[in-house]
């Protein structure tokens, strides 16, 4: 038992307690406005079951990503009122987070999105916080990172950067790495909203085969400010899910990416007090 809680000491706190500096490890590309945000959206149509299932999950998804069809039914109508009136009460209790199995260029691979508000209006949050550039290192279980602008539009605001972040994973994702990303990131700026669009393209470590999608951050009425991460992800589970049955090792992914993404939700909310 001695042995058992040394070890997972060690594989959990042990790699990077503290944050550190990870070189930059991918290249600059020339910036083709809407490339990076047009492919990462495409998240948006990526279902449960992979098309639509009229399932409560389906529902909250798309209400979520603002994809909602106008075209619905009667029946349709009812339901999206139901779904929307339990969400918002999901989020006035706190945040909100799911995952589920698909698969992205014919590979297997989990589908999160998670969601939350933050007690403060979008521009007062901006205020402390700027989407484009802190969205990353203010993550839940963050060990460090670097972060280059290479564009920025005629106001100074950036669109376009280079990101390599590495996070730690929750303590009991056993045998797990430290997820280390190197990602293309566009920010697109509206008059209510910033949507932090990215694709990883590097894992200097291979713990991350996949990670595509996007951080929104929207103003909820004047006082307050919706987060929205919505994001598709292939990562190594390490050696402890190689000891595990699939169906445990899947379920245990996607609890891990509920934790993380809702986590970080909750370390923004800190981060804008």
């Amino acid at each position: 038992m001695k042995q058992l809680l040394f070890l997972l000491i060690v594989t959990t706190l042990g790699p990077g307690c503290g944050r550190k500096n990870f070189p930059l490890n991918l290249r600059a590309i020339p910036f083709v406005p809407g490339e990076v945000a047009h492919r990462a959206a495409s998240v948006d149509y990526d279902f449960p079951g992979g098309a639509y299932n009229g399932s409560d999950l389906y529902y909250r998804q798309v209400i979520l990503q603002g994809t909602l069809g106008k075209n619905l039914s009667p029946a349709e109508r009812r339901r999206v009122v139901t779904v929307r009136k339990r969400l918002k009460a999901q989020l006035a209790r706190g945040d909100v987070a799911w995952a589920y199995p698909t698969t992205f260029e014919g590979k297997p691979a989990l589908h999160e999105f998670a969601a939350g508000i933050l007690p403060l209006s979008l521009d007062a949050f901006a205020k402390k916080m700027t989407p484009a550039k802190d969205w990353g290192r203010l993550l839940r279980n963050y060990r460090g990172g670097s972060f280059t602008v290479d564009r920025r539009d005629d106001a100074g605001r950036i669109i376009f950067a280079r990101e390599r972040m590495v996070l730690a994973t929750p303590w009991y994702a056993i045998g797990s790495p430290l997820l280390d990303m190197s990602k293309y990131e566009e920010t697109v700026y509206g008059k209510t909203r910033v949507i932090v669009y990215w694709e990883v393209k590097k894992s200097a470590n291979a713990s991350v085969m996949l990670d595509i999608g996007y951080v929104r951050f929207s103003a909820c009425g004047s006082r307050k400010t919706c987060v929205f991460f919505n994001s598709i992800h292939r990562v190594d589970p390490g050696w402890g899910a190689r000891l595990m049955p699939g169906r445990v090792v899947q379920w245990l992914s996607q609890k891990v990416l509920r934790d993380l993404f809702s986590g970080h939700i909750r370390n923004y909310r800190r981060h804008t007090r």
